[in-house]
């Protein structure tokens, strides 16, 4: 997951991190693909769930209005549901999931834009 590095002594806010988790989810989901057994689109789900705590913890926080939260939250929402049939389709052992789905499910990770 995202590990913090502010650049003084200040703690990096709630927003900062949640911009970090969505830049680094790539190379996380990778990461701890290459390194458990856990299938791919779980480790998808792991970031996921990163993205919703952080969005929620600056939405509270006021770093996000609530115009820019609710988008946000709906494409979480969307892409969870999407990963959810996803995990239905390629529930199989031996069931290898094509790279054009990662691609797609990665393009689509940025919840901010």
């Amino acid at each position: 997951m995202y590990e913090k590095t502010p650049k003084s002594n200040e703690e990096e806010s709630d927003f900062e991190i949640l911009k970090g988790i969505i830049q680094n989810a790539p190379a996380e989901i990778e990461r701890e693909f290459s390194t458990t057994n856990n299938p791919w689109l779980a480790c998808v789900r792991t970031q996921l769930q990163g993205m919703l705590s952080y969005l929620e913890f600056a939405h509270q926080s006021k770093e996000i209005d609530d115009s820019a939260y609710q988008e946000a939250n709906n494409k979480i929402i969307a892409l969870g549901e999407h990963v959810k049939v996803l995990v239905q389709q390629y529930s199989g052992v031996d069931e290898v999931l094509p790279d054009d789905i990662k691609s797609e499910i990665l393009s689509k990770i940025n919840i901010l834009a």
